[in-house]
C-alpha cells in the first residue's frame, strides 16, 4: 500500500520499512533562488561539516531520561540552527520569518 510520500512497504526484518517517495513535493515548481541573491545554490561542504560539528557537540545536552532527571536543551540546538539562518532573515532582507518558541524553559 502506498501513502503520500512514503511507500509503507517492508517490515520482514530484511531492513525495509517505510521509504521516501522522490516523486512528492510540497510543489512541482522549482525553487526560486533569484529571490535570495548571492546564495549558492550547492552545498558547502565545510560549513555543512561545522555545523553539524556543533550540532553533535549538543548531543549531551539534548537527551531524555526524566528518571535521571536528564531534561534536553533543546534551545541550544536550536540556537545554532537559528544563527546560521539568520542572514536569510526578513529581518536582513531575506525571505524567512523565524520565531522562537519556548514551552518550558530551556526548550524550543
Amino acid at each position: 500500500r502506498r501513502e503520500e510520500g512514503f511507500s509503507l512497504t517492508g517490515g520482514g526484518g530484511n531492513g525495509s520499512g517505510p521509504r521516501l517517495n522522490p516523486d512528492v513535493s510540497l510543489t512541482k515548481k522549482p525553487a526560486e533562488f533569484r529571490y535570495v541573491a548571492g546564495m549558492k545554490q550547492s552545498l558547502d561542504q565545510d560549513a555543512f561539516i561545522k555545523i553539524l560539528r556543533k550540532l553533535i557537540g549538543e548531543a549531551k545536552h539534548l537527551q531524555n531520561n526524566p528518571r535521571l532527571d536528564i531534561n534536553p536543551e533543546e534551545t541550544r540546538a536550536a540556537k545554532i540552527v537559528m544563527d546560521q539562518l539568520a542572514p536569510y532573515t526578513q529581518a536582513k532582507g531575506g525571505p524567512l520569518i523565524m520565531e522562537e518558541l519556548t514551552y518550558v524553559k530551556g526548550r524550543s
